[in-house]
């Protein structure tokens, strides 16, 4: 059941400088902006444990996804915040039966309502978010 992994789907990176990662991505990689949306502050509470809106920046190579995400409320960035990784995407071929395997390891399930879809994380021992994402 562990087999299941198909690819690492996206990395999100949390910047409050997303002008010079954009860049450094762009001109050092080939990456290029795909989709750009403001989160709420509770969805980004919810997955992230930060009391602040967020500018979402997908950049995109090939299949390759980074996510930027940047805090638009500096009051709120100190405690919480953290430059850098902060979550990988992993897409599985079965994300039901994946799920089901990680609760019997009693692994905590986060579950986010977005877009009319359900997003799904675990979190590992150090605290990083893992977000389990269905090969289409």
């Amino acid at each position: 059941m562990l087999n299941q992994i198909i690819n690492c789907n996206h990395i999100g990176i949390f910047t409050d400088n997303p002008y010079r990662m954009i860049e450094f991505y762009r001109y050092n990689f080939g990456f290029r902006r795909v989709k750009e949306e403001i989160l709420d502050r509770k969805l980004v509470k919810h997955i992230f444990g930060l009391n602040a809106k967020c500018l979402l920046i997908k950049l995109a190579n090939n299949h390759v996804v980074i996510e930027l995400f940047v805090p638009l409320n500096k009051k709120n960035r100190m405690k919480n915040f953290h430059h850098g990784y902060n979550h990988i995407g992993l897409a599985v071929r079965n994300r039901k039966s994946f799920l089901k395997l990680l609760k019997q390891n009693r692994r905590k399930i986060i579950t986010i309502k977005r877009n009319g879809y359900n997003a799904f994380f675990t979190i590992d021992p150090d605290g990083n978010r893992i977000e389990i994402r269905e090969d289409l």
